[in-house]
């Protein structure tokens, strides 16, 4: 974050970092990604935000 990279860059299927995160359960990584302003209502081409991610692999404390 402190060499700029874009917490809002998406790749081929539409996914951010914040959803990378959540499916990894990197809690750590997905408080900084919150704090640098990285979008959790941001959704991909089927419509799957973070959240959504989170909750259908059962990352509960990201759910959180």
């Amino acid at each position: 974050m402190r060499q700029g990279a874009n917490v809002e860059a998406v790749d081929w299927n539409s996914w951010r970092p914040i959803h990378w995160a959540c499916l990894s359960g990197s809690v750590a990584c997905l408080r900084v990604l919150l704090e640098a302003g990285a979008d959790m209502e941001a959704a991909d081409q089927r419509r799957m935000t973070p959240l959504h991610v989170a909750c259908e692999e059962d990352q509960v404390e990201c759910a959180r």
